[in-house]
């Protein structure tokens, strides 16, 4: 698999290096990004396993992160390295390249090879450090097909589902698969068009939210109030099944998917490529190809 460190283009991180093209020092870029994202000196901190005062120096340049704490920081602030250092295409290819280019051919042959060779070892452990984040903050769920109704059910489609790579979160730690929402019958709960996390369960404790099939009405989401009885949240939409009325329940509901669960374009490429094999995998098993 490609190497994704070795398209990172990390610049050096010493104190009196860090000023990007436009002038902007590493310590302003880290403030204003961090501040963007809503996110305090405390909270990253945290995330980082570091002090407080060690994201303040930081940011007043007094310091700088190593290169894992940069790429944490990347993945918490939801940016690339290069929009954390701010720097221009134009300026890595020019006087990076340069003095990159003028200090290896300082060098003598078996230095240069050592060099190589160090830089080989280095892109490998950057390589896998990010893979095991990625993989600590994502994970694979599996997107039902059609709805699962608020309001008039829908017939359980059999049709194989598809494979979603979300943020993992409080929300969906429990959880294997997704399935959207149609109807009002659970307002102000649940939304129409809101998709919702589930863990493939049959039975439910009272109280909790449940995806789950209603002869005639095929699938819907209800709230579980025991003894095989479900109702809807909205009264404007009643509905009450009693255990008579042959509720089977396919799933407990642990959250709503939100627009941050979703990587951005350039880390969806990433992580497909990383997930490659288990995606294909899960097609395999649900039917996805042959």
């Amino acid at each position: 698999m490609k190497s994704m460190v070795s398209e990172l283009h990390l610049p050096s991180t010493a104190p009196d290096e860090t000023r990007s093209s436009s002038g902007v020092s590493f310590g302003t870029s880290l403030r204003n990004l961090r501040s963007k994202a809503g996110i305090s000196q405390q909270e990253l901190a945290d995330v980082l396993n570091v002090s407080r005062n060690s994201v303040n120096n930081w940011e007043n340049d007094k310091t700088s992160p190593d290169v894992r704490s940069i790429i944490r920081i990347c993945m918490e602030l939801h940016i690339t390295p290069n929009e954390l250092f701010d720097f221009t295409s134009e300026y890595r290819s020019l006087t990076e390249a340069r003095h990159l280019l003028r200090t290896f051919r300082s060098l003598s042959p078996v230095s240069r090879q050592a060099s190589i060779r160090m830089l080989d070892a280095l892109l490998e452990e950057e390589h896998h450090a990010l893979e095991s984040l990625y993989r600590e903050r994502y994970g694979l769920f599996l997107e039902e097909h059609g709805v699962a109704a608020a309001g008039t059910g829908f017939g359980y489609t059999q049709e194989p589902p598809a494979v979603e790579i979300l943020r993992k979160n409080s929300r969906n730690r429990k959880a294997s698969s997704i399935i959207r929402v149609k109807g009002g019958s659970m307002e102000p709960v649940y939304f129409e068009g809101d998709e919702l996390y589930y863990r493939p369960a049959s039975e439910a404790f009272p109280g909790q939210d449940v995806v789950c099939m209603h002869g005639y009405e095929g699938l819907i989401v209800k709230r579980y109030i025991g003894k095989g009885r479900v109702e809807s949240l909205n009264p404007a939409y009643p509905f009450q099944a009693g255990a008579g009325s042959e509720v089977t329940i396919l799933g407990v509901v642990t959250g709503i998917v939100d627009e941050d669960d979703r990587p951005s374009p350039e880390e969806m490429h990433t992580l497909q490529e990383l997930f490659h094999d288990e995606i294909c995998q899960l097609q395999k098993q649900h039917g996805l190809w042959e």
